[in-house]
């Protein structure tokens, strides 16, 4: 692992700047699928992260984040999965 990027220890990760201390664990449930963009912010909200930031941590783009996050009645807008509201969700430690 690229020491400037990323550093793991026992209790948390490091990335550029971001601290993640144990997040929670629930097991995945996709019956509890929400891709509302007002959720989705929540989450960011929640997590203390930006867009751009939280995009990075969980591998998707800046453009898919903001496709995900704006009004659905735009036509850039792209429902996301429950795989990036899970990850948004377990940075945000929900």
């Amino acid at each position: 692992m690229n020491a400037t990027f990323c550093r793991e220890d026992s209790s948390e990760t490091t990335h550029e700047g971001t601290r993640i201390h144990s997040l929670p664990h629930r097991q995945p449930d996709a019956s509890r699928h929400d891709p509302r963009p007002e959720y989705l912010r929540a989450l960011l909200a929640d997590a203390g992260l930006t867009q751009r930031a939280a995009a990075k941590l969980i591998g998707i783009s800046d453009r898919q984040m903001r496709a995900h996050l704006c009004d659905p009645s735009i036509p850039g807008y792209r429902t996301p999965s429950y795989a990036v509201q899970y990850a948004l969700e377990q940075l945000a430690r929900r």
